[in-house]
């Protein structure tokens, strides 16, 4: 696994292996100009010190049991740090627990955990950072027609990470093949502007079924000089990438934007129809994500 994540450009930092199906952090980091610290860890929680050019803090990686009992430990382990550290602190991930009974809808609202969990928060002085998009991060589907969702999934931080950071947000991403949505911390938005590129044939394209009439075509429109068909071929095919098969990435961000739509209608009401339309573009999202992968492949120049 490490080196998977190595050519995807990121370091490991520190492992926690899952124990069956249970638990398992993986701490990884994509900043090779800033030093990372292993400061605490435990099964359920993995601090990590961040230092760059004078300036450290702390993230926690939270991934709380959900078994009451065996979460103290959890919370033992956060409070212990949080009491010893009085710099920049951040935790994010499944605490599996919630603060309010507007953050769980068709379950139990148990008020004397919700008490326990905001004890918590105040005792280390964290601050609940809110989200954006879905309004549940977990979603399980029970007998019959009925539905539990909850905020399960969070992040936290102190005023002074706050500080430090005062235009960060959280965002609840779209959720597909997991009973979790993944949770994104923005520090600051840098957006990435690519440049144009010379053409590339891509093997995804050959997994649409419209592909191969459009190579069929573009060929026969260039006999019988062969030079003139490749450049028809060429010509015939970005123009299919452009008008049919699309980007890659802005299809998949538009699969996400109507996954999350529906999730959200589905937070107000349970119908079938929204059940089957979810089922239908988790299945074309599967679909991309395979093309996905042959384009990474590809990119990757491995054989």
């Amino acid at each position: 696994m490490a080196v998977f994540w190595n050519r995807l450009g990121y370091t490991p930092i520190h492992i926690e292996e899952a124990q069956g199906h249970s638990g398992g952090i993986w701490v990884l980091s994509a900043w090779p100009g800033v030093s990372c610290n292993v400061v605490a860890a435990s099964s359920q929680v993995v601090c990590v010190e961040f230092s760059n050019g004078g300036f450290s803090w702390v993230y926690a990686a939270i991934y709380a049991s959900s078994v009451p009992s065996i979460r103290e430990e959890a919370w033992r382990v956060l409070t212990y740090f949080s009491r010893n550290y009085s710099g920049p602190l951040l935790a994010i991930g499944d605490f599996n627990e919630i603060l309010l009974s507007s953050e769980v809808k068709g379950g139990n609202f148990v008020s004397r955990r919700a008490e326990r969990f905001g004890a918590l928060l105040d005792e280390c002085g964290l601050i609940d950072l809110g989200a954006h998009e879905s309004l549940y991060t977990w979603f399980r589907h029970m007998q019959g027609n009925r539905f539990i969702s909850k905020r399960l999934d969070r992040a936290v931080a102190t005023d002074a990470w706050c500080f430090r950071f005062p235009k960060s947000y959280v965002e609840n991403l779209t959720r597909m093949h997991s009973d979790h949505c993944p949770i994104m911390m923005r520090c600051q938005g840098n957006d990435r502007r690519v440049g144009v590129k010379p053409f590339r044939f891509q093997v995804a394209w050959s997994y649409h079924p419209s592909f191969s009439s459009v190579v069929r075509g573009a060929w026969d429109k260039g006999r019988p000089n062969p030079i003139r068909c490749f450049s028809q071929v060429r010509d015939d095919t970005l123009a299919f990438n452009r008008d049919v098969f699309g980007n890659i990435f802005e299809r998949k961000k538009e699969l996400e934007r109507r996954v999350t739509s529906i999730q959200q209608r589905m937070e107000r009401v349970d119908a079938l129809s929204l059940i089957q339309e979810k089922r239908e573009l988790q299945a074309k999202y599967s679909n991309l994500l395979m093309q996905e992968e042959l384009f990474w492949y590809q990119k990757s120049r491995e054989h």
